[in-house]
């Protein structure tokens, strides 16, 4: 198995995974030969890469959430938007929501998200669901308090609400707002809890005091600078069409400028930046494909080059020189 570009050198190429939608309804069976009609489809459909058969087929994909799994929390954040539109939300069923159908499925190691997929700028419920995945995972690993990491799961999920309802709203007055602002009134109108209407408004702020509230660094919560941060990486993630260790580099140059660097510390910990199946060059001039992970370090994963196992926890005068897909 190995991650490939979808142009004219996957042609002939076979997958090794169904391919589905986002909703989780199968597009293409796995096992099938990529054509060039097919390619144009797929990339139509959004998807930029796709995991082909090769010799490593001990080399097995896994995501914090499966397809079906993420289809099915998707349908019911899907629903919870809906009703936040129409100036519904029940905060109680939200909270009970994250706490049954989301904080289980993320486990005590670093976070795996899709990146084959290229993500519309306006897709806030997907954007909103990795950023959650990030910020929840960010504060686990800081030791936040159980009631602190199902705040910022919620504060993550309904970031992006404001947007919401600035576009279904006919209010003028309510249209000439920030997004952050409008989300901050909806939840507190709501009953919602203050930390986490708080950090919706202020999940743009940063320490440089150049949000858009210019909120001074001594002012901003933990919960807030998890989700700014985190909220960055994702959207040069799904924006920039960066792989994740380039988004993660333009994070690292922020550290101390914009971003805190106990909470980037917690990340760093807390994210796979080379996910399984991606090509690689080490600095030894062998190429390979990264074969697993290294939960308690995810920036030095195991190689696998010419039947070789090469574990960069262990070797430490190895690195990845630069990845080759």
């Amino acid at each position: 198995m190995q991650l490939t570009k979808l142009d004219e050198s996957a042609i002939n190429k076979r997958l090794s995974y169904p391919l589905k939608t986002k909703d989780g309804r199968k597009l293409v069976n796995g096992n099938t030969i990529l054509s060039e009609r097919l390619i144009k489809r797929l990339k139509s459909s959004g998807f930029n890469a796709v995991y082909i058969q090769d010799e490593n087929t001990d080399i097995e994909l896994k995501e914090t959430l499966p397809e079906n799994k993420r289809a099915e929390i998707a349908a019911k954040l899907q629903e919870v938007y809906d009703n936040i539109a129409n100036n519904q939300y029940n905060d109680i069923e939200f909270a009970r929501f994250i706490r049954n159908n989301i904080l289980p499925e993320i486990k005590n190691e670093p976070i795996s998200i899709p990146i084959n997929e290229t993500m519309d700028k306006n897709d806030i419920l997907h954007h909103s669901l990795n950023v959650c995945l990030l910020s929840v995972r960010t504060a686990l690993t800081m030791g936040l308090t159980q009631d602190k990491v199902e705040a910022v799961a919620r504060a993550a999920l309904l970031h992006e609400i404001g947007k919401i309802l600035k576009k279904k709203s006919r209010n003028n007055a309510l249209k000439k707002k920030s997004y952050e602002e409008v989300g901050y009134s909806f939840l507190k109108n709501k009953h919602s809890s203050v930390l986490v209407y708080t950090t919706v408004r202020y999940h743009n702020e940063t320490l440089d005091e150049k949000g858009p509230f210019h909120l001074s660094k001594d002012n901003q919560h933990e919960l807030t600078k998890i989700i700014s941060l985190c909220n960055y990486y994702e959207n040069l993630l799904r924006e920039a069409k960066l792989l994740p260790h380039e988004c993660f580099e333009k994070v690292q140059a922020l550290v101390n400028f914009k971003f805190d660097p106990d909470v980037f510390k917690a990340f760093r910990k807390s994210l796979y930046i080379y996910p399984v199946g991606l090509p690689v060059k080490l600095s030894n001039g062998n190429e390979g494909i990264v074969a697993m992970q290294n939960k308690a370090y995810p920036l030095r994963p195991i190689i696998k080059a010419d039947g070789i196992f090469y574990n960069l926890l262990e070797n430490l005068s190895l690195f990845i020189e630069k990845v080759t897909i």
